[in-house]
């Protein structure tokens, strides 16, 4: 287990590095595209809030490792990709804000004024 001090290096890393290279949440395009994960493909932007976005709630607390059940306090990953789905209507963007062994944290993020979502490509 990652002590907590260790998760606060680790997103304080990851934080920076987001920054420098100005990455931006990831914008799910429509239900098939969440229906294909895992595996999520929201960059670690850590606290970083890129320019024009802008962070809605708290962040969302998730099971990563695929084992979580729906009566823990993670949301399971079948729980999570119906919150994005339910979510779809706001053009919302994600980004792991927080990362441990076995959760994340993910945050939502309002997109810039203007931004319209694209289909991503299929992996």
């Amino acid at each position: 287990m990652m002590s907590l001090g260790t998760i606060h290096a680790i997103q304080d890393k990851a934080t920076r590095e987001a920054a420098r290279r100005n990455r931006k949440p990831y914008v799910p395009f429509d239900a098939a595209e969440i229906d294909r994960m895992p595996p999520f493909p929201f960059p670690f932007l850590g606290e970083h809030v890129p320019d024009g976005w802008e962070a809605v709630g708290n962040p969302i607390f998730v099971d990563s490792s695929g084992f979580g059940a729906d009566n823990e306090p993670a949301l399971s990953i079948r729980q999570f990709k119906m919150r994005l789905v339910d979510n779809l209507q706001y053009g919302y963007g994600y980004g792991i804000y927080e990362q441990g062994q076995f959760q994340v944290y993910v945050q939502a993020y309002k997109t810039p004024k203007g931004y319209k979502a694209r289909r991503h490509p299929v992996k």
